[in-house]
């Protein structure tokens, strides 16, 4: 097991061999691919205070593991180890307090209904929340996104630096700002902004981006 910490708040990766291969297969001069030799996962740790805000704003939420995942999803978008991201949990100071705050992505039993040609019917969502600290120990919930639910899992987050995209829509560039959230979606890239200030804070929608067109800017 492998860990980093931020804080109280971590994504830890568990590493264990495959069955019947050894170790020392991993020095050969051109190895397989790791994923013949490892298996991983990893789970999201969240400081009490954090838990105890998440339960209360939703009690059935539940964080997405790796085993949730698509495998195709999985091998486009590889797992970059880091104490403060994976698929399902990203860990930044979104409103710069100071402290860190976390994204969560999960399901939530939130089923609602719609009207359909066949008359009322019901559909399953998954939700990204965010905990965001407030005050010296306490913390909030709000809703970042919420969208129809797919099994397996076919999205994830990250987090963006300072940089640019080109709008999916209108091929127009689009300016990213440090702790903008990404949603991960097949070539796409849903980007999310925390508005913190006003009488409705809250988690602005962009327009989706090309992934393979988001630059970071140099500092």
């Amino acid at each position: 097991m492998f860990r980093e910490t931020l804080g109280a708040a971590a994504v830890v990766l568990v590493l264990w061999p495959v069955a019947g291969f050894s170790a020392g297969k991993l020095s050969a001069p051109e190895p397989p691919s790791r994923e013949r030799y490892v298996k991983y996962s990893y789970q999201v740790v969240l400081p009490e205070n954090m838990r105890k805000a998440l339960k209360a704003h939703s009690p059935a939420f539940r964080i997405f593991g790796i085993e949730d995942y698509d495998e195709e999803f999985k091998k486009s978008v590889p797992l970059t180890f880091s104490s403060t991201a994976c698929y399902s949990a990203v860990f930044t100071d979104l409103n710069g307090d100071g402290r860190a705050d976390a994204v969560v992505y999960g399901e939530a039993d939130l089923w609602i209904e719609h009207r359909s040609a066949k008359g009322i019917a019901k559909e399953e969502y998954f939700l990204a929340l965010a905990v965001l600290s407030e005050g010296t120990t306490g913390y909030r919930v709000v809703q970042v996104f919420r969208g129809i639910a797919y099994r397996p899992v076919q999205k994830g987050l990250t987090v963006l630096g300072a940089g640019t995209a080109v709008d999916d829509w209108d091929y127009t560039t689009l300016d990213v700002k440090d702790n903008d959230i990404g949603l991960i979606v097949a070539e796409n890239l849903s980007v999310f902004r925390w508005q913190g200030k006003g009488e409705t804070p809250e988690f602005r929608s962009l327009p989706p981006v090309k992934a393979a067109s988001y630059r970071r800017r140099e500092k």
